[in-house]
């Protein structure tokens, strides 16, 4: 029994360190995601004022 109990957490700390993993990863890419989505923002406001400046420009 003690040999069944020393593989069972054995396996449960292995299990626990691939969820640390894991979550540590999705943090990551979470992250990523945010910078992306305010870059991709910017992109957008960036292309609105060129947008905006060359009509004006265009209607003089």
């Amino acid at each position: 029994m003690d040999i069944d109990q020393g593989i069972q957490l054995e396996k449960k700390v292995m299990i626990e360190k691939s969820l640390l993993e894991i979550y540590r990863f999705i943090e990551e890419l979470e992250q990523q995601a945010k910078a992306n989505q305010q870059r991709f923002k910017e992109a957008i406001q960036a292309a609105e004022i060129l947008t905006t400046e060359s009509q004006s420009s265009g209607n003089k």
